[in-house]
């Protein structure tokens, strides 16, 4: 019985909005990654080279490799890091990997490919028959007992409670269990790398049944609707806090037409969230048309329109060797607390009164920085009025 695949983020999005799932999933629109969900898999890819790291070492912990393994992970990255994600994202991997420990003799895999048939048979992930999809970022099983581990880089920490109702991890509990029908216990974990939080849920033989035919349902639901794919009734276009990532935001029938209205104060309920609904569409419109832009100067070269010049400009970032301030802090007797955070604003005070000092402080840094896609007053055109 051949049915459209289905995942956890295919589902949620026809649940928030059909419109924006017949429009990605259907209908195979050309789509824009917004800036956050962009940082949000970099700070993914960044976690599971270090995962992928204690599994090669066979260590259960290695905060000490951290820095290694993001210089690796940097070099390997096929486009430069941007400079305002790379500082955060180092910093969450450090915190990650001070908090997290591998069961490294337990290890099943990272990055595990789970997917299933109609008959709940175990298939290969892009095989014609498959109905079901879930991607794991570490499954360990130990006897009886199957463990799930997922990042999450951004989202806001669920209670057990919650998580012990949440989708995702009832669909990952009965998909290792579809794969491996000896678990009897399954326990799903929610890293919440940015709250330095960890939730679990447990699931048995029973929630794994229910959560199939919860799916089979939901199947059946979306299947009776594929013969209307052009009926737009039948695809309402739904606002909400999904709306800011959206990544067809620009076709968007809320809110496309009328991007250049200006719409007056609100004075009524519903007004207020008209004027919401535009500002969620718009934010993501903006994205969508800063990336696109961004990659044809990228290509091409600056755009200037109305003395605004679209281009890459430099973002210096500097980085300081600490045992070298502290050799500085020794001869010229600073304090070495009133340097212990180094930045240009600190410096630039310390200047006033401890000028030589901060000269060979400055003398002593590199520039790591990158360039940053922005647009500013062009010199050119100011310079010619």
């Amino acid at each position: 019985m051949g049915r459209r695949p289905l995942s956890v983020s295919q589902y949620r999005t026809f649940a928030e909005c059909p419109w924006r799932y017949r429009e990605v999933y259907l209908r195979k629109a050309v789509t824009v990654t917004s800036p956050f969900l962009e940082f949000g898999r970099l700070e993914h890819a960044a976690i599971q080279a270090y995962v992928k790291h204690l599994v090669a070492a066979r260590k259960d912990a290695a905060p000490e490799d951290v820095e290694a393994v993001w210089a690796a992970f940097v070099a390997q990255h096929p486009e430069p890091i941007p400079e305002e994600m790379w500082t955060e994202a180092k910093h969450l991997l450090h915190r990650f990997a001070s908090g997290f420990r591998l069961e490294v003799d337990s290890v099943w895999d990272t990055e595990v490919e789970m997917a299933l048939n109609w008959d709940g048979a175990p298939v290969g992930w892009w095989d014609e028959a498959v109905w079901m999809r879930a991607k794991a970022d570490l499954v360990q099983v130990d006897s009886f007992t199957g463990d799930v581990e997922d990042w999450k880089t951004a989202r806001v920490p669920l209670s057990e409670r919650a998580l012990q109702e949440d989708l995702q991890a009832r669909t990952y509990a009965w998909a290792l269990w579809r794969h491996n029908q000896k678990l009897d216990v399954i326990r799903v974990h929610f890293r919440f790398v940015r709250y330095g939080m960890r939730r679990t849920a447990v699931f048995y033989a029973a929630d794994f049944k229910a959560t199939e035919a919860w799916w089979r349902q939901i199947s059946d639901q979306l299947e009776a609707l594929l013969p209307e794919v052009n009926t737009d009734k039948r695809w309402p276009a739904t606002p909400g806090p999904h709306c800011g990532t959206c990544p067809v935001a620009l076709r968007c029938p809320l809110g496309v037409p009328a991007l250049g209205e200006v719409l007056p104060a609100p004075t009524t309920p519903e007004q207020a969230e008209r004027m919401a609904t535009r500002l969620l569409v718009l934010d993501s419109a903006r994205e969508a048309l800063r990336a696109g832009l961004k990659g044809w100067v990228e290509a091409t070269g600056p755009v200037l329109v109305n003395g605004e010049r679209f281009d890459f400009y430099a973002s210096p970032r500097w980085e300081y060797d600490v045992y070298e301030i502290a050799k500085l802090c020794k001869q010229f007797f600073i304090e070495p607390l009133d340097v212990y955070t180094v930045s240009p604003d600190k410096l630039r005070r310390l200047k006033r009164t401890e000028g030589p000092f901060v000269a060979a402080v400055e003398a002593s840094r590199k520039d790591v920085g990158s360039t940053t896609f922005m647009h500013r007053r062009d010199k050119e055109e100011s310079n010619g009025d």
